[in-house]
This record gives structure tokens, sequence and C-alpha cells, in this order.
């Protein structure tokens, strides 16, 4: 069964990642699968295509397996086996660091900021981390460096928070919605609470 569905794949030039691409190979046998009536959800890294420029390496043989297994795409087992999951924008509409037109400051989550605290304004430091946002589809400002954690706008601060879209069946709060502007308008938060630029 496991050269079935094709065992390791060869062409990986690091190790690590086996256990992910190869459970999804497998789980045509999985407890998910049995409920969808047989159906393979395996997939090629091939419906992904977020660096198109990018040379991958032969992944024919990976395609053909694909083919021969009757594999599904990744997003097919994301709508139908676990529909509930959040998944990121691929493609968020704005993303980078969070400046102050007038000073080199930007927005900053400050050390240890898991979520509760306010926001700070720190010196633009050019290298994400603590200084990265995704303005998602959804109209939220996201910071995924650790846990999917928003911009919550209140009358009195921006701090983080606990992110209120979730996927399916979830909604983004007012407190959490945000709008974008030109680039040399600002974004306008909760009750016009602050206001920034985006980089």
């Amino acid at each position: 069964y496991f050269y079935h569905v094709g065992s390791y794949d060869e062409e990986m030039e690091i190790w690590g990642g086996e256990s992910i691409e190869m459970s999804f190979r497998v789980s045509q046998n999985s407890f998910y699968t049995h409920l969808l009536f047989g159906l393979s959800a395996c997939t090629v890294p091939i419906n992904y295509c977020l660096s198109p420029q990018r040379s991958f390496g032969d992944i024919s043989k990976r395609v053909d397996l694909r083919e021969k297994l009757q594999c599904k795409s990744f997003s097919w087992y994301l709508k139908n086996v676990y529909p509930e999951v959040f998944m990121p924008d691929l493609s968020p509409l704005q993303f980078g660091a969070i400046k102050n037109v007038g000073k080199e400051a930007c927005l900053d989550t400050g050390e240890g900021n898991e979520g509760g605290k306010p926001l700070i304004m720190y010196p633009c430091h050019g290298m994400g981390g603590n200084q990265y946002f995704e303005y998602s589809t959804h109209h939220e400002i996201r910071h995924n460096i650790q846990k999917e954690l928003c911009l919550h706008g209140t009358d009195e601060v921006v701090k983080l928070e606990e992110c209120q879209y979730k996927g399916h069946n979830t909604i983004t709060g007012p407190q959490q919605r945000w709008e974008l502007r030109e680039v040399e308008q600002p974004f306008k938060g909760h009750a016009g609470a602050l206001a920034f630029s985006s980089s």
C-alpha cells in the first residue's frame, strides 16, 4: 500500500514535509473520506502557484501519480473535508508595515503581544515580524505571525485581539473592520479611532 500511494517523494530536497504531503495521499482510507464515498483527497502542490516564476524541479511523476489515484485538489479537500478551517488570504489586498506618514515610526505589536495588549509606534525596521500586517479581503488588518490576531479598535486604543472572522459562518465585527483609502489617505477604523497610512 505504501508504494501504491507513491511512497516517499524522491524529488523532495529537504526532509520533513513528507508527513504532510503523504497524509493527503493516504487520506483516501481516512474516516473523513469514507464519509465522502471513498473519494481520494490527495494532492500535488501544483494547485497553488504562489511563485510561478520559481522552478520546483520535475514533478511529472507526482502529477502522473495524482491522475492515477484520481486525486482531488487541496481546495477540494478544504471545501469538502475540512470546511470549518480558516484559510488566510493567499493574496491579501495589502501587506507590510503600517507607517506613520509624518514620522519614521511604524505600527508594532510590541514584545510578547499574543493578544489583549495595545499596539505601539516604534521606529520602522523593515524586517517584518512585529511590524508585518495583512489587509484581508474581509477588511481586517491581520497579524498572522504566531496566531490569528487582528487589529481591534475601541474608542480609547487599538490593540491585538483574536480575529473574529474565522471562515465559514463567521463575520468581521465592526471593531475589526478597516477601510483602506488611497496611499495618501489613512486607514480609518472603528469610530475613527486612529488613522494609518499603508506603506
